[in-house]
Parts: structure tokens; sequence; C-alpha cells
């Protein structure tokens, strides 16, 4: 299981948590956007509790499982910009194999 913690940065980003409790470490992918390009999600730092992401970047959960997913923000619409509503558009991958690798 990956439950998600967020809040609201801006248009162009979103706060990420790991305070969910299926969620053992969060850390940011800045060396590629692809997420079918991460070779070890192990190498990335996951020290914070809270990580920053900007539209287009990716972020690395490890649940308490061990299992990795790999998040992409693609939208963020923000309530104050008019809107009733915030919303978080993303895609992901679960790496079901309980590897790091994401090449596939």
């Amino acid at each position: 299981m990956f439950e998600t913690g967020w809040t609201t940065s801006g248009n162009d980003s979103i706060h990420l948590y790991n305070d969910p409790p299926s969620i053992r470490t969060i850390a940011l992918v800045k060396d590629t956007t692809d997420i079918k390009s991460i070779k070890d999600a192990r190498v990335y730092d996951a020290s914070s509790r809270a990580r920053t992401v900007h539209v287009n970047q990716i972020a690395v959960l490890q649940n308490n499982n061990g299992f990795y997913a790999a998040v992409k923000v693609l939208n963020i619409k923000v309530n104050g910009d008019g809107r009733e509503n915030d919303e978080l558009t993303f895609e992901y991958f679960i790496q079901t194999n309980g590897s790091p690798d994401f090449k596939v």
C-alpha cells in the first residue's frame, strides 16, 4: 500500500510527506523526468520528512514492506486561483517485484 500525504505549495509545486503510516521514506529524483529510467531508487536522498515536488518532477516512495513507487507530478491546480477545489494530477508506477529498479 502507498498512502500519500500532500499540501499545496503553488501552481508549479506541491509538498509531499512521509507521514502516512504505510510510507517509510520519500525522495526526489533530480536526474531524470522519466520513471522508466530510474535504475536504483535507493540512491536518492530520503532523509527528510517532506519534499517539494515540482511539475514534471518524480518522487520515489518506499513503503513499510520495502516496495518502491515512483510518482511523477503532471499538473497542479490550486483552490486560490478561483477554483473550488485543489487538484493534483500524477502518473505512478509501483515496482511490484520489490526491486528499486524501474527500468523496464
